[in-house]
Parts: structure tokens; sequence; C-alpha cells
């Protein structure tokens, strides 16, 4: 009984431990990248840009509370952070405005706009982000009682996930380029790849998301550019799976509008009795032009 009690301790010291060095880690680093500008490949984790330009349209004094901008996680934390934008506005400021390929120094937040903001946008900022920091806590939780109650895995976060890299690290230096089609593949094969293998990953979900909607030459001159001469290793999440199933729908698409791309599917990933990945070998011959 006791070494149970002991056990237990330990877990929530262990837990304890890593919610202080999160906290820490946060606070350090809480004014990074405000140096670098904004934009999509300004910073090296886009998704603070992906945040402000959701924020940005929200306004509560006027009553505008849709987010256009709004991405996959909620607009839960784009109202938090349009709590220092509205004291901001209040005390006479100007709305700032963020575009695409800002430079440095041209985009600050509230907490740099005047010292005589500084301190009440602290007060309510650090609020904000206590919100924050307990939904975190809530939503952390809950993924570790998935563990223990659901067997059943969102495909983008399959466990699968590891083979397919073990293949991908294996079978990927006999390619020209290791292609990702839809979204949530080159994230996690590029972090579970070598360094020697990762030059030659591309995420190309923007490309054939978009493929469908372009003319017979345009899509020609694409594939140009997409695949390479010589093979190319391509990956995508099997029907049903995906996270933008038109990725997957044009990639097919174009193999059987330009059939002098020989492509062949190698492998599918299964777990749980479910199909997540599939595999394609694709062949442009050499000094062929689709």
């Amino acid at each position: 009984m006791s070494e149970k009690k002991n056990r237990s301790r330990l877990i929530a010291l262990s837990l304890l431990l890593i919610v202080a060095l999160s906290a820490y880690l946060r606070l350090l680093g809480i004014i990074w990248g405000l140096e670098s500008g904004y934009d999509h490949y300004l910073n090296f984790q886009p998704d603070e840009y992906v945040s402000i330009r959701g924020m940005l349209p929200t306004n509560l004094l006027s009553g505008k509370l849709q987010a256009p901008h709004a991405y996959f996680e909620g607009t839960f934390n784009y109202y938090l952070w349009a709590l220092p934008e509205m004291l901001y506005e209040l005390c006479g400021g100007a709305r700032a405005g963020v575009g695409r390929n800002m430079p440095a120094g041209h985009f600050k937040f509230v907490l740099l706009s005047g010292k005589k903001l500084r301190r009440p946008a602290v007060i309510l900022l650090g609020t904000a982000a206590i919100c924050v920091f307990a939904v975190n806590v809530h939503n952390t939780s809950d993924y570790l009682l998935h563990f223990r109650s659901n067997p059943h895995y969102d495909a983008r976060w399959s466990p699968e996930i590891y083979s397919l890299s073990h293949y991908v690290n294996e079978q990927g230096p006999a390619f020209r380029s290791i292609i990702s089609v839809d979204w949530g593949l080159y994230n996690q094969i590029y972090a579970l790849g070598p360094k020697n293998l990762r030059k030659h990953m591309r995420d190309y979900r923007p490309i054939f998301r978009e493929l469908g909607k372009k003319t017979q030459q345009e899509q020609s001159t694409t594939l140009n550019y997409v695949f390479p001469e010589g093979k190319s290793l391509v990956l995508t999440f099997a029907a049903s799976k995906e996270t933008f199933p038109e990725t997957r729908r044009n990639f097919l698409a174009s193999m059987a509008a330009f059939p002098k791309l020989k492509s062949r599917l190698l492998k599918k990933f299964q777990y749980g009795n479910e199909e997540i990945y599939e595999v394609y070998e694709i062949v442009r011959p050499s000094d062929c032009a689709l």
C-alpha cells in the first residue's frame, strides 16, 4: 500500500515539475520573435502569424466577434488576445494592422505600445495567459485519459506514423524526393527522419489542394516542378482519413491525366484494422516534359 502511495506521489511530483518547467519556458520566451517580422515563413513557427491574423479582424468594442481567418484550433485564443487590443483602443490607441511580408519593427504587440498602457496590459494579458494555461491543462488531462479509455486515434496523430517513418527512412535514399500530399504528414516525417534525408522531403499540400482548379497546361507546369526526373516517393492518407480530401483526389486525378508519370501503390499502413497511410512511387522518365 505504501509503495503504491509513494508511486502516486512521485507521479504527482513529476507532473508538477513538468508544469513548472513549461510555465517557466513560456514566460522566458514570451517576447521571442517580435523583431523577426510577421509572415507565414518569417518565423520559425508560423502559427504566431496565423493567430495574430485571426485576432485582428475581431473588435470587441463594436461587437465584431467573427474571426474569418480562424484556424482549425478554434477562436477561444483569439478572443483572449483581443482583450489587450480592446484596452489599447479604450485608451485612445489606433488599431494595429498586420500584412504579409511585414518586416521587423513594423508590428509591435500592445505591451510595447506605450509606457502608460504597459501595467494594465500586462495584468490583462497575464490573466489571458492564465486562462490559456488552464485550458491547456484541461486538454492535456483529456489527452492522457484518451490512452486509458479509447483505443481509437485520429488518423493525423496515429501511432502508425512510426511505422511509416521507419519505412520512409529505410527506402527514402533510393528516391529523388519524398513528397507529402496532405497536411499532417510532412512535419512528423521530417521530425522523425535523419538529417541526410530531410533535404529531400517536400510539403506540397498547398499545391495539390489547388491543383484541381488549374487548367491542363497549368497542371502540366506544376507537375513538372513537383516531380523531378527519376523516382519520387509520395505519402498521403488513405481514403476517408484525409485532412483535406481534395489533396488526395487531385493527386490521383493528375496521375490518371498524365500517364507519362508512372505511378504505383507501394504500401498501405494500417492501425486497428483501419487503413491510415498510402505510399506511392512516381517515376518520371528522363527528358520527359509533361
